[in-house]
């Protein structure tokens, strides 16, 4: 007897349940595959989620589930899905698709630790090694690893243990904000460990906790140099009758850019003794598949990932930490739309469990919500041991990259045996080609912006990735042609100090460099002298060498007509100024301009600059005292989308408006992307309405047109 059955299919274009049929009774929830879609069953199966069963034949021919796995997911995760997908107006299908994740299920998953040679190594350092499968299903798997969280004893001052306690009793929503080197990390673990930690007394009738013996430690510190991480014993305070607290669930540690997240797995290493997991697109399939398992086990721990890691469909989860909530990189920009941060406390608020957001510089949406009581705070007052790096602005040289004020600073850096960072935000070489014969710009013919020019002698595209050898005929003028390069990028930076500093080791860094944690730790280490880097590494990483960090190119993003400029720009300034002045290191923070009359730079060294910021928003009613919302017209034919805007969403918008709640602004031409033109319109509604409400009302009037495609993106981060 045929049984049928709702499923949630995990697929962009599936925007409700769909039934299908099963001659076996299926539970609720259980993770099934499915065919999807008009094509063939071997080129369009897709997972799901059964979330009911239907009373009776549906009367028509339907699909039959082709298979149904041993995961169940739980119902508050489906409310959450279909809660994320309401909100930020996507289809349910494309939020079902990065919980389960297609290229993550198709593989058996392995353990996540393993015993080699007497030591415990995690499986994300054996696949780095190049073990196989075969290999590492031959090999014992470590156990009371990766589900055993041991903290040991360290010191904390008295203001890092009254945020600890304060987490501890954290029950929803909290900020915790700390001065660079203030010792956010350690808290927020510790914190996190006070408040889910089951002691060995209530998970083994045991009134006492047990104490590790000397050899116990003896492992630990073989354990920490297999591992290849650096045994400071100034920073770790093991006490003389160690207590093990042991955490029964799983906390969630969402970071911006994936090299924090090999920060934070250093830090439980070393003073926790723990292994993380990692949840992110430089991690193979094969590792995801395992760590998906682990999510749906009952073992505990840790795992460290991107945004995708926060729709896993974790059993047990305990807490979420959200560090550096303040970064715009916990936004995707892509379809779906969502902010990691805000759907990270609707997850918790969904689990009842709490949401902790560390930041040195919180967002002004953040800081808004703690003065209207909607989240706990509490701040570390500890301030690095010399003070916070002081400021100097250097007017730029036009006959140098570097001024020579600047290149004199890092001689005495250098002599005094110190580091130094230098910040540029722009990859490539020259951000800009000319033409000898006409001048033109080289631009990419899809998306009509100019190409950076790589000193491999390619040309990339940064809004489509294209990527092709620098032409020998200009597209514009069919000229054969040599080209002249404008402006200065990050690989053009490090020729110019090599230059100045041949005698020193100079590296540079960015998002798309794969020796990234490398040059981290040779930094660290002091085998690299000087360090070049995007703002890939202006946040969060606890350097313990640099006496120097400069912004090379202040003037860069000052003029940007979005409102968020400002704040932007104040957050990274004051992250780079924090990657000095640490330790027992004093620092200094260089700012290379145009003009030190500029008001950003006023703003900067304002005693508070946040509430100034805060004002200005306040007075133009801009977020976080309003909510906005994009509507994102697309199209192959420019004047097709003009006729769009013209005719049918001007004057219904025009309509809405007239109820009184709704501004609306635009549209702007953003540019087109590999052939396709997009337009935005911005809707701005009071903070007191609901904008998803707002806007499911809005298209609820849009109509439909052939060659036009709509999409939307709710609380955009990016107004340009």
């Amino acid at each position: 007897m045929l049984r049928y059955y709702k499923i949630l299919v995990g697929n962009k274009y599936a925007v409700s349940e769909y039934s299908y049929s099963s001659i076996c009774e299926i539970a609720i929830g259980s993770v099934v595959e499915v065919e999807y879609g008009k094509r063939s069953v071997k080129n369009c199966t897709y997972y799901g989620i059964c979330v009911c069963e239907c009373g009776q034949e549906p009367g028509y021919v339907i699909k039959p589930i082709i298979n149904v796995f041993n995961y169940v997911i739980d119902a508050k995760l489906i409310e959450f899905a279909k809660a994320v997908a309401s909100y930020n107006l996507v289809s349910i299908g494309s939020i079902i698709e990065m919980i389960l994740p297609s290229s993550v299920l198709k593989y058996k998953p392995l353990g996540l630790t393993y015993n080699v040679d007497g030591y415990v190594v995690s499986l994300d350092q054996l696949l780095k090694d190049g073990y196989r499968r075969s290999k590492l299903e031959k090999l014992e798997i470590a156990k009371n690893c990766i589900d055993q969280f041991e903290a040991h004893e360290i010191t904390f001052s008295q203001d890092q243990n009254e945020s600890i306690h304060e987490i501890e009793m954290l029950k929803n929503t909290c900020l915790l904000e700390g001065a660079t080197g203030s010792g956010k990390t350690l808290v927020a673990l510790k914190g996190a460990c006070a408040h889910i930690k089951n002691t060995i007394d209530n998970q083994h009738g045991q009134k006492n906790f047990g104490h590790a013996t000397a050899s116990d430690q003896c492992a630990n510190q073989e354990c920490f140099l297999k591992s290849g991480i650096n045994h400071d014993e100034k920073h770790i305070h093991f006490a003389q009758d160690k207590l093990a607290e042991r955490c029964e669930g799983k906390i969630l540690i969402i970071t911006p850019e994936v090299s924090l997240g090999r920060n934070w797995a250093e830090i439980i290493h070393r003073h926790f003794g723990h292994f993380s997991c990692f949840y992110h697109y430089k991690v193979s399939d094969l590792y995801k598949s395992s760590v998906f398992d682990w999510a749906m086990s009952d073992q505990s721990g840790i795992i460290i990932g991107a945004r995708s890691a926060l729709f896993l469909p974790y059993k047990n989860l305990k807490m979420i930490i959200i560090d550096e909530e303040h970064s715009s990189s916990l936004k995707q920009e892509r379809y779906p739309r969502y902010h990691a941060r805000d759907m990270a406390i609707l997850r918790a608020k969904a689990e009842g469990i709490p949401c902790l957001l560390l930041s040195a510089t919180p967002s002004l949406e953040t800081q808004y919500n703690v003065e209207l009581g909607k989240y706990d705070y509490t701040k570390l007052l500890r301030k690095p041991e010399h003070g916070h790096a002081s400021f100097e602005f250097v007017k730029q040289d036009k006959t140098q990259i570097l001024s020579p004020v600047i290149v004199s600073q890092m001689h005495e850096a250098f002599e005094n045996g110190r580091q130094v960072l230098l910040f540029l935000n722009r990859k490539g070489y020259a951000p800009y080609c000319i033409c000898n014969s006409c001048n033109s710009v080289l631009r990419c013919c899809g998306c009509d912006v100019p190409q950076i020019f790589y000193s491999n002698h390619m040309v990339v595209c940064h809004k489509c990735s294209s990527t092709k050898k620098l032409p020998v005929v200009c597209p514009s003028c069919k000229n054969t042609t040599t080209w002249k390069f404008h402006g200065v990028g990050i690989e053009k930076l490090l020729e110019f100090t090599q230059e100045m500093f041949p005698e020193k080791i100079i590296k540079a860094v960015t998002s798309q460099t794969k020796e990234i944690d490398e040059y981290i730790e040779d930094l660290n280490n002091k085998k690299i002298d000087c360090l070049i880097a995007t703002q890939v590494l202006a946040q969060g990483h606890d350097f313990k060498n640099i006496s120097l960090a400069v912004i090379v190119d202040a003037d860069m993003g000052l003029n940007s007509p979005d409102f968020r400029s400002s704040e932007r720009m104040l957050q990274l300034w004051q992250q780079i100024r924090g990657r000095s002045a640490r330790h027992d290191c004093p620092g200094k923070l260089i700012v290379q301009g145009l003009s030190q009359e500029n008001r950003f730079i006023q703003l900067f060294n304002a005693p508070d600059p946040s509430k100034q910021l805060m004002e200005e928003r306040r007075a133009c009613g801009w977020p976080p005292f309003s909510k906005c919302a994009f509507i994102i017209v697309k199209s192959k034919h420019y004047k097709q989308a003009q006729v769009y805007f013209g005719k049918e969403i001007f004057h219904k918008l025009a309509n809405s408006s007239k109820a009184g709640d709704i501004e609306f602004y635009g549209p702007l031409y953003i540019g087109k992307q590999d052939y396709v033109h997009e337009w935005r319109f911005l809707i701005k509604v009071p903070r007191n309405k609901r904008i998803d409400s707002v806007m499911h009302r809005i298209i609820g009037q849009l109509p439909k047109m052939a060659q036009i495609s709509i999409e939307f993106e709710v609380d955009p981060y990016t107004f340009t």
